[in-house]
């Protein structure tokens, strides 16, 4: 949830399918290893235009889905990202993946706000958190 001192008033400035909107939005970083490399990118903006890829590659397309919410001073969003995804098979047991949300406000004085600090470099999945999944004995969701 992005709370603001003023209400909200989202607009798109400029939008491509291949890049992601100037305007204000959230990003979703994830990496199945702590390994320098392309980390998985989902953002979401406040009018609910969403976006992803796989570093700069566009063409990656996952099963994901997104939707915001705006009220007076704040907007939020909900997501539902499908674990195969990002690391293909069904995993069994425990699952590390690094990960990242960041609240980013582009513009001439850019501000990015991080769960985990990446000090200058956002996309480097070993600046991320851990994110550790554990299966349940015998359990079948995906």
């Amino acid at each position: 949830r992005a709370d603001h001192q003023r209400a909200v008033r989202p607009r798109i400035s400029a939008w491509r399918p291949d890049s992601d909107a100037i305007d204000e939005r959230l990003e979703i970083a994830i990496s199945p290893s702590s390994e320098s490399g392309a980390p998985f990118i989902l953002s979401v903006d406040p009018v609910g235009i969403f976006n992803d890829r796989r570093g700069n590659d566009s063409s990656w397309e996952p099963e994901w889905m997104a939707a915001s919410q705006r009220t007076p001073g704040a907007w939020s969003i909900e997501s539902r990202i499908p674990l195969r995804s990002i690391v293909g098979d069904r995993p069994t047991g425990r699952t590390l993946l690094r990960f990242n949300l960041a609240l980013v406000e582009p513009g001439a004085a850019s501000r990015r706000w991080t769960w985990s600090v990446t000090y200058g470099d956002p996309y480097n999945p070993e600046r991320f958190g851990d994110l550790v999944l554990l299966a349940e004995p015998g359990s079948s969701r995906r």
